[in-house]
């Protein structure tokens, strides 16, 4: 008796039911094929399927639906690319390549970066003006601070013209639309070994204010706990030694 194999149709309700259940292996199935569902925005925050492994840490899954948007938007059939699917944002602006960065994990960020040949997602802005680069800091992620400094230093390098490059300043990745920067932001969450890497890495950023005329020596001065052993004292001589002379309002 001949055996009969039927193709098994999946609609974009399964598949938004089983991103919804995280049964991240269905996810996988169902949309292979189908790269143009991972532009739809599923929860009201705005996320995509993409948005949601990344936030959840799901680390091979996020590799794994790369592989496959990757595969499946070379054909061109759809009619979407995957860095198109990279660009998209949540209600508050942020990408995948954000999350990966709020989350901490340098493989996701690695992943992602990958894609963006042109380093445009690693430049993207959320609605407060973030990059994924400040996001990093705001969370308290040191190894991909350090990895996505290391994108913004390629980023600048494989800059053409002086003006381009000029223009790609490393320094407007480490601002927010408040004024505040990386430095403000990991002073006043106290992360201070990260504050540590970022005086050695952006040391002119011990001048910058906020728009309220705060520096990140005004924010460290607030903050006792900076203070609790004399090993805590080697990080912030270094902002004393960086707050010498003058306060750049830029």
């Amino acid at each position: 008796m001949p055996l009969f194999t039927f193709a098994v149709r999946y609609t974009f309700d399964d598949f938004i039911n089983s991103v919804m259940k995280r049964q991240w292996k269905n996810v996988l199935r169902m949309s292979d094929g189908h790269p143009q569902w991972h532009t739809k925005k599923l929860t009201g925050s705005g996320d995509t399927a993409l948005h949601l492994a990344v936030s959840d840490g799901q680390i091979k899954v996020v590799q794994q639906l790369l592989q496959q948007l990757l595969r499946n938007s070379e054909t061109e059939v759809h009619g979407v690319t995957l860095l198109e699917i990279l660009k998209v944002e949540n209600e508050i602006g942020n990408t995948p390549l954000h999350l990966a960065a709020a989350f901490g994990s340098v493989e996701m960020c690695k992943s992602i970066a990958s894609i963006d040949h042109d380093h445009t997602l690693i430049r993207a802005r959320n609605h407060d003006n973030e990059t994924p680069f400040f996001v990093a800091v705001l969370n308290g992620n040191k190894d991909a601070f350090l990895y996505l400094h290391g994108l913004i230093q390629k980023d600048m390098q494989d800059a053409g013209a002086e003006e381009v490059r000029d223009s790609l300043d490393a320094y407007s990745y480490c601002r927010s639309s408040d004024g505040n920067t990386i430095l403000h932001a990991a002073i006043t969450r106290e992360y201070f070994e990260l504050a540590s890497h970022i005086i050695d890495l952006y040391e002119r950023l011990a001048y910058f204010v906020n728009e309220q005329g705060v520096t990140p020596f005004h924010v460290l001065a607030n903050k006792r706990s900076a203070f609790k052993s004399a090993s805590d004292l080697g990080w912030f001589n270094k902002i004393i030694y960086n707050c010498k002379y003058e306060i750049y309002n830029t």
